[in-house]
């Protein structure tokens, strides 16, 4: 699970969350930071999100791959940088 890609979304939101940072993840739980852009509410977590390829009648399904999208600033500011460089 650790090589898949984690898409965060808020409830009411047409774009995923930018500032996402997976700390740890496996098969059974993940510990996932992220900045809650769009205020208090829900948040859904989609895990392992693919893509079809291939043909209509015979497709294939490809999981996505892991992206980094935490940006520098955002771990500076809340300090996580400091904290992630300790594990």
């Amino acid at each position: 699970m650790a090589q898949k890609r984690i898409i965060i979304a808020a409830e009411n939101a047409t774009q995923p969350v930018n500032n996402v940072k997976v700390v740890a993840a496996d098969n059974e739980r993940a510990d996932i930071l992220f900045e809650p852009a769009a205020g208090a509410g829900n948040y859904y977590v989609y895990y392992m999100p693919y893509k079809n390829e291939g043909r209509s009648n015979y497709p294939k399904g490809v999981y996505l791959k892991h992206a980094e999208t935490a940006t520098a600033d955002w771990l500076r500011q809340t300090l996580l940088k400091k904290h992630l460089q300790k594990r």
